[in-house]
């Protein structure tokens, strides 16, 4: 994640405006950070880059563990 207004998040937006991997998910305000994914895609955002770290991580459990997330299974005692 970086900010929009160094020169390389302008290089790195004006980049993807070309190639047509820019997501505007700004909804007509000021963009505040641009997110980098994996796909080489470049999401410009809304919101500080403080915000969007603390709301991915808290998206995600430490804890958790894909399995647990299956609502199909039964608990224990639980009948099928």
């Amino acid at each position: 994640m970086i900010k929009p207004y160094l020169a390389t998040g302008r290089r790195l937006t004006k980049e993807a405006k070309d190639r047509g991997t820019f997501i505007d998910a700004t909804a007509g305000k000021q963009m505040k950070s641009l997110i980098l994914m994996d796909d080489g895609g470049i999401v410009g955002c809304a919101l500080n880059p403080k915000t969007v770290m603390s709301r991915l991580h808290a998206d995600t459990p430490a804890d958790s563990h894909p399995d647990d997330l299956d609502d199909n299974k039964t608990q224990e005692g639980d009948k099928p």
